[in-house]
């Protein structure tokens, strides 16, 4: 299953890969297995065509995917947070020329009805993209709090202006190491910080599901 959600995810993002971001994973495959030699057999690929890369202008998408596969693979958080920054990294870059044409049409727009679209169409852009991403994943954030407190610890985070921590109280179901055949239901508001601890006896939530659901979507997302 979780050998599926990769092969989605590689798919879907080996294009936004440059050579350089390649180049920088493959070093980390390297590092683990030793050799190049090595790391190019866990790719699946050739240890010529590893030294073809640095001559070569760009790497092929279907190569580009293999690197990124067994890099999610082996290294999933590491690997998920070189995505994560290098597409804000470049959602940034794009958003950068959209502000700089916004600005120029405002000001050469010579009929002033089109000059107030501009002016409209800036403002949407501003508030859309001033809100940051983690805004649309507070049921994620809440529960990666909720599972950092049933291990006794605390995750800080910085609040940003015009932003707020999910408030609604979100329950997850965390099993008791010493007692596996109770549940402790982990009840979180994460606005304060506050932990409300109770047992239950409840039926055992399958640790895949969330991979299952994940997979679900991911596969919809690969396809549209």
């Amino acid at each position: 299953m979780v050998t599926c959600l990769f092969e989605c995810l590689a798919r879907r993002f080996a294009e936004m890969l440059t050579k350089g971001d390649v180049m920088e994973l493959f070093r980390m495959l390297e590092e683990r297995h030793g050799t190049i030699s090595k790391a190019c057999e866990r790719i699946g690929i050739e240890r010529r065509t590893f030294y073809h890369w640095r001559d070569a202008k760009q790497i092929s998408s279907e190569t580009k995917a293999k690197v990124l596969k067994v890099a999610l693979e082996e290294h999933p958080i590491d690997t998920l947070e070189f995505l994560a920054r290098k597409s804000r990294g470049r959602t940034k870059e794009v958003l950068e020329l959209l502000i700089e044409f916004l600005r120029r049409g405002i000001i050469e727009e010579e009929d002033s009805k089109r000059a107030e679209e501009l002016v409209k169409r800036a403002e949407d852009v501003i508030n859309e993209f001033s809100t940051p991403i983690t805004e649309y994943l507070h049921h994620e954030i809440a529960r990666l709090i909720e599972a950092a407190y049933s291990r006794g610890f605390e995750i800080k985070t910085r609040s940003h202006a015009g932003t707020q921590l999910p408030t609604t109280q979100l329950g997850t179901l965390v099993e008791e190491q010493e007692r596996p055949c109770f549940m402790m239901y982990v009840e979180t508001s994460v606005s304060t910080g506050t932990v409300t601890v109770f047992e239950s006896e409840a039926p055992q939530v399958a640790p895949e599901a969330h991979v299952l659901k994940s997979l679900e979507r991911w596969g919809r997302w690969s396809t549209q």
